[in-house]
């Protein structure tokens, strides 16, 4: 076993990307150390409170034996063997590095032998025992726990502490009150010890040697595929992973450096992590694309996906981003026609106000349609460099996708190529319809449901202006237009539908010439012809029309020069007249 002394303090910005990381951390903390810390160990009263007492003489005990441990015996190399190397510190717990399994882990380093002789044992049990594969090597002992490293070896507590050894039967009769005791302890201790600097130095000359083992181009390239980028963080997992297919990685870096993160996860998907270590991987991007293709992609989408990257693919909020996610993302801009991407963010606010769009035109109660995606992605890439624009694009959302699904629109090639204004224009009609009572307002002799159940087809009578609207925005045509001719009777619209689906499939403006009616227009989705059995169903609707009319109740008339008739007459007196 071979033991390395540590070098000097010394900040690199060179080496890597480990480097940068740790010397930027430690000149902040350095910069910070000393402001309004507690030097001086807390002075023990002792109240007579059992467990207080004990909480003040341990924490009183602890402070200073870490101190000295920072001092004298903070990091030490240790090179097991050519293929295991142990970072020890403060003689407490090792940084374990294991070139055969590829592995990095955190445990318990061994007793000592005077620690083995021992008398003066800790009254709490180690809550750390075992490898830990979580451990952060570019920010570790950021948090206290790893202070129970220290807290629960044997040999340290003296005098002060160790004398209620004969009682701490009676002191901890339950392993809850250990546990508390020790938490207590330990988060006492890391108030005073977080910003010594001694405790800073520590931490930088941990990370410099945890770079220099595993390799500053090693750190630099499992530092560019992880999946969380919220912080500067590298989980001891992720590092394994990186070694285990560093030739993958390292191939990936230099193919398409952007598709790091989606080699990450990809690997982390199924078991695609064990069958590449059986294979022995060193090119992943052939698998990664063959997957890709057989979930149903086009290969426009590795296209879309090498051109972008895989973090721009993912919301940034999410903790860690998945190879399924990414695919279901893919899927949704497939079905919008590969728009320009948005910033990060905007696809996440698209998922939960809209839905995951399964085809380009069609609209359901839960997902609005693929033209949707298209136009509000090209809309927030035409203005992410407009912070303002892009903050009241990013509230409008919400209320234009519930405006999409509600009313299921379905806007033809030139309202889509409007795009944002179209939306716009939309949503401040609807707004403005909406404030208005959707109730009949002529052609009140006619039932508002149309034929019965037994027909296959359905016509439904539009007797609102908003019925109107509506109809408007389904067939893109101008059916709000009739308002003023459809309250003077003079023509009625008849929307055609299938009954099966209540989709409209064209518009029959029915005119009255005289006593009769007839058919005038009559017109599909866009004002495009209509086949002949939608004419037939026309000629029908012409034909219920006339037998309604005919059926009307008579409208009553005041006959001239009978002003000085008393408006309490009964109705029965009145003329009748068919209009």
């Amino acid at each position: 076993m071979k033991t390395l002394n540590d070098s000097p303090l010394q900040f690199d910005t060179k080496g890597g990307i480990g480097f940068r990381v740790s010397s930027s951390a430690t000149r902040k903390r350095l910069g910070r150390a000393g402001v309004h810390v507690k030097t001086e160990p807390p002075r023990p009263t002792l109240t007579g409170r059992v467990f207080d007492d004990i909480v003040g003489l341990g924490s009183a005990a602890l402070i200073p034996h870490v101190r000295q441990l920072l001092e004298k015996d903070s990091v030490r190399v240790i090179h097991q063997s050519d293929t295991v190397t142990r970072i020890r510190v403060c003689g407490a717990l090792d940084y374990v590095i294991d070139r055969i399994q590829h592995q990095v882990w955190v445990e318990p380093a061994p007793l000592t032998r005077q620690e083995r002789a021992a008398k003066e044992q800790a009254p709490w049990y180690h809550p750390l025992n075992g490898k830990r594969h979580d451990a952060d090597l570019l920010d570790p002992l950021c948090k206290p726990m790893w202070l129970n490293y220290i807290a629960a070896r044997p040999g340290w507590f003296g005098y002060a502490f160790a004398r209620h050894k004969g009682t701490q039967k009676q002191l901890f009769t339950e392993q809850d009150e250990m546990a508390l005791a020790l938490q207590r302890v330990i988060r006492t201790t890391w108030r005073h010890i977080a910003c010594d600097k001694a405790f800073i130095l520590l931490r930088h000359c941990l990370v410099t040697a945890l770079t220099l083992q595993l390799g500053p181009s090693t750190v630099s390239l499992a530092m560019r595929s992880r999946q969380r980028t919220k912080n500067m963080a590298l989980d001891a997992r992720h590092m394994s992973l990186v070694l285990r297919h560093q030739q993958a990685f390292a191939s990936m870096a230099r193919e398409n450096p952007r598709l790091l993160p989606a080699l990450t996860a990809w690997l982390l998907h199924d078991e695609n992590d064990s069958a590449a270590t059986s294979l022995k991987l060193h090119d992943a991007l052939p698998l990664m694309r063959r997957d890709l293709l057989a979930a149903g992609l086009q290969p426009k989408a590795w296209r879309y996906l090498a051109q972008h990257g895989f973090k721009q693919l993912q919301p940034h909020n999410l903790s860690y981003a998945h190879w399924a996610s990414m695919l279901q993302t893919l899927h949704a801009l497939d079905a919008a026609r590969w728009p320009a991407l948005p910033p990060r963010g905007f696809l996440r606010l698209l998922h939960d106000t809209a839905g995951h769009p399964l085809h380009y035109e069609d609209t359901c109660d839960r997902i609005a349609a693929g033209w949707f995606w298209q136009v509000a992605c090209d809309a927030a890439h035409a203005c992410k460099g407009d912070t303002a624009e892009y903050s009241y694009l990013f509230d409008c959302i919400p209320a234009w996708a519930w405006m999409v699904r509600h009313y299921q629109l379905r806007p033809d090639k030139n309202q889509r190529r409007k795009g944002r204004a179209w939306l716009e224009f939309m949503s401040d009609v609807l707004q403005s319809m909406a404030l208005e009572q959707d109730v009949p307002a002529w052609a009140l002799w006619l039932p508002p449901d149309g034929w019965d159940d037994s027909h296959r087809h359905k016509i439904v009578p539009l007797q609102s202006p908003q019925a109107l609207l509506r109809e408007a925005i389904e067939l893109h045509n101008c059916a709000d237009a009739y308002q003023d001719r459809c309250r003077a009777e003079s023509h009625i619209l008849i929307s055609l539908r299938l009954r099966a689906t209540d989709k409209p499939v064209a518009l029959a403006c029915i005119e009255r010439r005289g006593c009769n009616w007839v058919l005038g227009q009559l017109a599909g989705p866009c004002n495009q012809p209509v086949r002949r059995w939608v004419q037939q169903i026309a000629q029908e609707a012409v034909a219920w029309v006339r037998y309604h009319h005919s059926q009307r109740p008579p409208v009553a008339v005041q006959p001239q020069g009978s002003d000085d008739i008393n408006d309490d007459i009964n109705e029965e007196h009145l003329l009748f007249e068919d209009p």
